[in-house]
């Protein structure tokens, strides 16, 4: 799950998430956005590190427990991958109809507010990709054995990591498949 606070919009979660997606066959449409934000709050520990670059707010899916997409999909497209628990859109039975990103609960940003400044159309987590015309959203990197891309090439965490930034957290994690965690995320989503 995403840490705001320890975000520096430098968009290699973005990055990263286009091209293990591309290299799997999948839609590139990246499905971790970042947003410019004013409102939030950005740790001490990364001003000291990087300067004052900017505040932002990351916005994966949140996997949640109940996956609204999941229930409303007309196709079976949106399997929960087992070893992960990811919900996950398979794009061979996706039939483009939209109503999971209809269902999808939490919204994101403006796409105005975006810091990389691609438009997608994306109004939740979940994104319409006409070139494959399909949609797509996290699906937690499942098939890699590292865990999600954006979570390893992430430099703030490769900085926690190796100790040069001291953090109990890390800028961008796995989510934990806790009620607890899903439910304090969407009270801090909702005042998007």
């Amino acid at each position: 799950m995403p840490d705001p606070s320890l975000c520096i919009g430098c968009l290699t979660c973005e990055v990263i998430c286009s091209r293990v997606h591309r290299e799997q066959g999948l839609s590139d449409i990246p499905r971790i956005r970042i947003f410019n934000n004013e409102a939030t709050f950005v740790d001490q520990a990364i001003i000291d590190e990087y300067g004052d670059r900017g505040q932002y707010h990351q916005s994966p899916c949140l996997m949640c427990p109940d996956a609204p997409c999941h229930h409303v999909c007309p196709a079976d497209a949106l399997p929960i991958e087992i070893s992960t628990n990811a919900r996950i859109i398979d794009e061979d039975k996706c039939i483009a109809c939209g109503r999971c990103a209809m269902a999808c609960p939490f919204p994101v940003y403006p796409e105005s507010e975006a810091t990389s400044g691609d438009v997608f159309g994306q109004l939740t987590r979940i994104t319409y990709d006409p070139a494959k015309d399909v949609y797509t959203k996290c699906d937690l990197c499942y098939w890699r054995e590292e865990g999600p891309a954006c979570v390893e090439a992430c430099p703030v965490n490769i900085r926690i990591t190796q100790g040069i930034i001291d953090s109990d957290r890390m800028c961008l994690d796995a989510p934990a498949a806790t009620r607890e965690h899903w439910e304090t995320q969407s009270t801090l989503d909702q005042n998007v």
